[in-house]
Parts: C-alpha cells; sequence; structure tokens
C-alpha cells in the first residue's frame, strides 16, 4: 500500500491507525453534578431506608452531597459507587438521628387550643 507522498505503508502501521486510542490511564474523577445525576435516587431512597423523616429527607440528602462534595477526592474507584455513597448516607443520617431537635420536635396537624384560655370570640361583635 503506498501513502498520498508515494512512500510504502506496511499493514501493522493501518491496522495501528484504525484501532481506538488506549484509555487513558487516569480517568477523570466524577463531580458532585455527575454523582447527583447518576445516583440521586439511589440517596433519596437510601435515607428514607434508613430512617430519615419525609420532612427532613432534603435536608438531610443537601447534607450528604456537601460530604460527597468535600470527600471526593478519597473515593479510590477499588469499590462501586454506591457503596461509597451508602457508607456516607449512614453516618449522615445516623448524625441527623443524634440531634437533640430532631428527637423533641413533634409535628402537630394544628396548634392545639389552649383549655385554660377562655373564647373569646363571642365577645367580639361587629359594630
Amino acid at each position: 500500500m503506498t501513502t498520498p507522498t508515494g512512500s510504502a505503508q506496511s499493514s501493522d502501521d493501518v491496522s495501528r491507525a484504525l484501532d481506538p486510542p488506549p484509555p487513558d490511564p487516569t480517568p477523570a474523577r466524577p463531580n458532585v453534578t455527575t454523582v447527583y445525576q447518576a445516583h440521586g435516587d439511589f440517596l433519596w431512597v437510601t435515607l428514607q431506608r434508613l430512617g430519615v423523616r419525609d420532612a427532613d429527607r432534603d435536608d438531610v440528602l443537601q447534607e450528604v452531597l456537601v460530604v460527597v462534595h468535600r470527600r471526593l477526592h478519597t473515593f479510590d474507584g477499588r469499590g462501586p459507587m454506591a457503596a461509597w455513597l451508602f457508607g456516607v448516607c449512614f453516618r449522615v443520617a445516623a448524625a441527623h438521628r443524634r440531634r437533640a431537635y430532631v428527637r423533641r420536635e413533634q409535628l402537630w396537624g394544628s396548634v392545639p387550643e389552649d383549655p385554660r384560655r377562655p373564647d373569646i370570640r363571642p365577645t367580639l361583635r361587629r359594630h
């Protein structure tokens, strides 16, 4: 086979030219956005299964993503990303449950009336 310049080219040169380039030995590190896009549903369900209340799940998920942002450089890729994320969720959910305001807070549909307070509605009249 000859090249456009007229020199001979071996079949090895042609096959090397057609082969895809070798993979980059240092793959690009994921960022928080790509982690959330790929594993957001997993994070949400994991927090739910770890007992994080519906009212707190958005806030706890945000805390998880802050930890992921801070610690993503420590993910070495030896194991699956989901296993590493589960560990982050587990520790953040446990810290959330240990907080005092979570143990004492009670959600009410409406504020109960004080039985000692007299009803003042009958005394209010429009003139």
